[in-house]
């Protein structure tokens, strides 16, 4: 593939899903109904639960590859930067990193799993409702939520050291002892981070709600529809595969327009980054 090429995909994957991108959308899942139509989706969720059954672990199956895929591309683009050498060891790094994942994530299927028999054990026998359909989508949200959060801050710690040349299994020895060292230090900025983090999705969760969504409405002549996605009746397999297609289009779409965000608390991170004056990058 051309230099070139490589390049702009590159920066098309990062301003997309680098960082901590995606977040704002599991933590405030509303932002999807500013860019899905809420009646075709309130349709399709109906009938996978009430007549379409049999498609739901299909719809989980295609929810979570996507959401592996999202997870994998977005810690590529913190292992391999324009700024930082490709080394051997960061390579290796990264595919064990994948198979870690994979193994986590089945990890949390069994749970869930496990979950799901215990609610059905407890109905049957002793007549008690174990709120399942709660339980599952909040916990799935919490996961989700952890994974971005915690490989930004992880990506944003081991940065500085990485810009001057080092591979990221040495970054991360220089960060652990850093961490002895000054463990207040890192505790702070972790969680000033993290509340800049949860700041901003609110804060776009606001402009989308009081400032585009308005816009485009009015620019429709008042039909929410016209700048919003349609799904379809679940009717077969290519219905439900077109339905993950659109759900993942507005996926994206809501982190084109949280990229902005995402780059200001990048700068912030940058700034007053407690390792700027340990490390200085190579010129």
């Amino acid at each position: 593939m051309n230099d070139r090429v490589r390049k702009y995909l590159y920066q098309a994957a990062r301003y997309f899903f680098g960082d901590f991108n995606g977040v704002q959308v599991f933590l405030y899942p509303g932002l999807l109904f500013y860019l899905i139509d809420r009646e075709s989706l309130l349709q399709v969720i109906t009938r996978l639960f009430l007549i379409n059954v049999h498609y739901f672990p299909i719809s989980i199956f295609f929810m979570l590859m996507i959401y592996v895929g999202f997870i994998i591309l977005k810690k590529y683009t913190m292992y391999f930067t324009d700024n930082v050498r490709r080394s051997n060891t960061d390579r290796e790094l990264f595919k064990a990193f994948i198979i870690d994942l994979h193994e986590k994530l089945l990890v949390v299927v069994v749970i869930f799993m496990l979950a799901y028999v215990f609610a059905a054990f407890m109905k049957y026998f002793y007549g008690f409702r174990v709120p399942m359909k709660m339980i599952f989508p909040m916990a799935t949200r919490v996961i989700c939520i952890f994974l971005i959060v915690y490989y930004y801050l992880a990506h944003v710690w081991t940065e500085p050291i990485r810009l001057c040349g080092h591979n990221l299994k040495y970054s991360r020895l220089r960060l652990m002892v850093f961490i002895r060292r000054n463990p207040f230090s890192f505790i702070r900025f972790s969680i000033v981070l993290t509340l800049m983090i949860m700041i901003s999705s609110k804060l776009y969760y606001g402009i989308v709600q009081y400032v585009l969504h308005p816009i485009l409405t009015d620019l429709s002549g008042g039909r929410e529809s016209a700048f919003t996605f349609i799904l379809i009746p679940l009717e077969g397999s290519s219905a439900l595969v077109y339905n993950v297609l659109v759900i993942s289009a507005a996926f994206i779409i809501s982190n084109l327009f949280f990229a902005p965000l995402v780059y200001g608390v990048n700068l912030f991170a940058h700034q007053y980054h407690p390792l700027n004056m340990r490390y200085q990058p190579h010129a």
